[in-house]
């Protein structure tokens, strides 16, 4: 939730988000990197549920992420 705020504030400029997970989980972000964007892509679609209006900025911030994360590369 965090690397989503980043994203946010940043104008949504992934950047910011997808450095504080490689920062915080080091080697480990590229094992856990499939992980993460299930739950950013998850988090994303809840802008299209009912009643969750409130989640759209995260939600636009979560699938920007996403896409960065997916196109990630050592």
């Amino acid at each position: 939730m965090f690397a989503i705020r980043e994203t946010a504030v940043a104008d949504n400029s992934p950047e910011p988000g997808r450095q504080y997970l490689r920062d915080t989980f080091g080697q480990g972000y590229w094992g856990k990197r499939e992980g993460f964007i299930a739950l950013l892509e998850w988090l994303a679609a809840l802008a299209n549920a009912g009643g969750m209006n409130e989640w759209t900025a995260d939600s636009e911030a979560a699938r920007i992420l996403a896409g960065r994360l997916r196109n990630d590369h050592a």
